[in-house]
This record gives structure tokens, C-alpha cells and sequence, in this order.
């Protein structure tokens, strides 16, 4: 497939990207996916990030400064600020949130966990308006992308751990409809019918990730914005349940949605040059590659705690091994499963990797 590559000749310079949020830009699919993204297809661009795994929307907007000194702090040079955002925030919100927990044990119907949810995206939507707003009074030229996420891997053990921090519990392990459908909600609340009522284009633009995922690992009927709610996203290219990993098909699926729908429109308007549409369109089928799940073993859970899905293992769980990985630590009864060509497996306690 050869790819369009876009000058940015108009100036010299090149474009600065600024990352800011939480483990998304941080931790996977990394801020590094959009320099791959931008380099690949010949848009000069310094991409460079302030995101910090674990945070929030409201713990960065403690200082309503914040995204303002990261900006100046990560380019100097740019008195004018970045001249693009990548802004990931608003999920640890959801995790974080106690009034939500509270909502959700008095929840009865899906209905009322909708409005439950409604409740926590209006908290955290308040704390982005807080940063933004003072983003785009010293900032007012830079632009921000908001992608919002992806369904997360939903094996056994995510939802019961981190991918069930996000519906407070209320869906259960095995309802993934349930816990997908509030995250179409979220996405919804937050961005849709939220934050860009507030903000519009060009200044402020949202993507719609949800389904990218599992396009990319071959779900049959995903698309780009409508996932399948009846399964999560594929558990081998995904790190802490939640986040693509880095150079998986997942992340650079992400990357190439940030270009078709976002980046080569800046590049467009920035060259005078725009792409017929036809092209445009084989251009978004063909980003996506559909590949199948590796036939690769992962390494296992110990033989007392059953494989629970592909990721865990496809035939059996190796004897008094212990699972590991940068997020949640050594673990003998509970463990994150992961391919043999995952860098973080066995970086953390006493692990034993074999």
C-alpha cells in the first residue's frame, strides 16, 4: 500500500504535537504511536508528552494551569503554544469516582446506571472544562484532538479488576453488553453531546475510537466508532486490559484513524492540496488491516487458577509460574497473561518468566 505523503513545505518548521492526559499518551498506544503515525506519512511534526499514567481530569485541573505549563514546558519555543493537542482524559475520572460507586449500588435498572453514569461524565466534563478553558485563552490558535478510548480487553480477570472499576461493578463479570454499552454512553455524554457543544471545530475535534480495536484483531462486523458490545477488544495486543500496546495492530490502527480523520485534513489545509475522495476512502479501508489473533501460547497463570480466555492461554496453564507486568505487579493467583514478546513481562517483583 503506498501512502499519500502530505508536505508541510507552507512553513519550514515543523508542526508541534503536544500529548497531555493519562496512560493512553503514556503507557499504551503511547504518544510515540503518533509520532510513528506522522513520520510515516511524511508530516513533519515533533511530537512531544506530558501524559501521566493514572491520572485524571480533575486531579491535573487542581491547578487550572496545568495543561498550560506542560505546554510551555514540553515547547519552549512556541510562544503561541503547540499547534496541536492530543488530549486523553476523562477515564480515570470514571474509575476514581465514589459518587458513582455510591449510585451504582442503588442502581436498579440500566436506566438508572445510565444516569449514574450521566452524573460522573458531567463531574469530569466540568474538570476538562477547566483545563481547556484556560488552554485556549493563552492557546486560542492550537488545535485539540479528544479521542476518548476504545472497548478494553474484558477477560475474567479485567473485569473484575481494572475494566470493572469503570461501571463501579454494576454490570458483573460476564455482561459484556452491559459494560460496553455504558461505554458508548460515556463516549456519548462526554464528548458528543458534552464537550463539543462547548467547543467546535477546528479549535477542538473528537474522534470516535470504539470498535478500532476489535477491527483490527478481525471481530467480524466492527467498525471504526461501532464495536461489537457483545465482546471486548483482543486481550494479546492490550497491556493493563485497557491500553493498545505499542506497535500492535490495535495501536497503529489507532494511528492511522488519527491520520485519515484528523491529521490529513491539517495537512490539507495547511498545503492547499486536497486528496480526492475516492482515494480518501481506500485510504480508511485499507488502514485497518484485518489480521488474525497469534496462534502464540502466552505464558501462563498458575495450573490452580484456570485460563479464562485466548489471552490466558490457549491450551494449558503453565505449573508454578507467576504472572507479572508494569502495572499491577506479581501476582500467583491473579495475573495479567501475556505474549512471550510482551517487554514488561517479568519486570516486577519476583516474577518468574519461562
Amino acid at each position: 500500500m503506498a501512502y499519500a505523503h502530505f508536505s508541510t513545505a507552507s512553513s519550514s518548521t515543523p508542526k508541534t504535537v503536544f500529548v497531555f492526559g493519562d496512560s493512553w499518551g503514556d503507557f499504551g498506544p503511547t504518544y510515540h504511536m503518533v509520532q510513528d503515525t506522522l513520520d510515516k506519512h511524511g508530516f513533519a511534526a515533533t511530537v512531544r508528552s506530558a501524559a501521566v499514567g493514572g491520572t485524571s481530569a480533575c486531579q491535573w485541573a487542581g491547578d487550572p494551569m496545568a495543561m498550560v505549563s506542560k505546554a510551555r514546558e514540553a515547547f519552549p519555543d512556541a510562544p503561541n503554544g503547540p499547534d496541536y493537542v492530543w488530549y486523553t482524559l476523562g477515564g480515570n475520572d470514571m474509575a476514581y469516582d465514589v459518587p458513582l460507586k455510591a449510585c451504582a449500588k442503588t442502581a436498579k435498572t440500566f436506566a438508572d446506571m445510565e444516569d449514574c453514569t450521566r452524573q460522573a461524565v458531567d463531574r469530569a466534563m466540568k474538570c476538562t472544562e477547566v483545563l481547556l478553558d484556560n488552554y485556549f485563552k493563552f492557546f486560542p490558535h492550537s488545535r485539540v484532538l479528544h479521542s476518548g478510548y476504545d472497548i478494553p480487553c474484558e477477560n475474567v480477570y479485567c473485569m473484575a479488576t481494572v475494566t470493572g472499576w469503570f461501571d463501579a461493578g454494576w454490570c458483573g463479570w460476564f455482561n459484556h453488553t452491559c459494560m460496553n454499552t455504558l461505554m458508548e454512553r460515556f463516549h456519548h455524554y462526554y464528548l458528543d453531546q458534552g464537550l463539543s457543544k462547548k467547543y467546535s471545530e477546528p479549535q477542538y475535534t473528537t474522534l470516535n475510537m470504539l470498535g478500532t480495536s476489535q477491527k483490527a484483531g478481525g471481530v467480524p462486523g466492527a467498525e471504526v466508532g461501532k464495536p461489537v458490545l457483545t465482546q471486548g477488544s483482543p486481550c494479546h495486543w492490550t497491556l493493563g486490559c485497557i491500553h493498545p500496546k505499542y506497535k500492535s495492530p490495535p495501536a497503529d490502527a489507532i494511528g492511522e484513524v488519527f491520520w485519515t480523520h484528523y491529521f490529513s485534513k491539517q495537512a490539507q489545509n495547511n498545503t492547499g492540496s486536497f486528496a480526492k475522495a475516492e482515494a480518501s476512502k481506500e485510504k480508511v479501508q485499507s488502514a485497518i488491516q484485518l489480521k488474525p489473533m497469534s496462534t502464540e501460547v502466552a505464558e501462563c497463570l498458575p495450573q490452580d487458577y484456570p485460563c479464562q480466555s485466548y489471552n490466558d492461554c490457549t491450551e494449558s496453564c503453565c505449573s508454578g509460574t507467576y504472572r507479572s507486568n508494569r502495572t499491577f505487579g506479581c501476582h500467583s493467583a491473579f495475573g495479567c497473561c501475556c505474549g512471550k514478546d510482551d517487554p514488561y513481562c517479568g519486570h516486577t517483583g519476583n516474577s518468574i518468566v519461562v
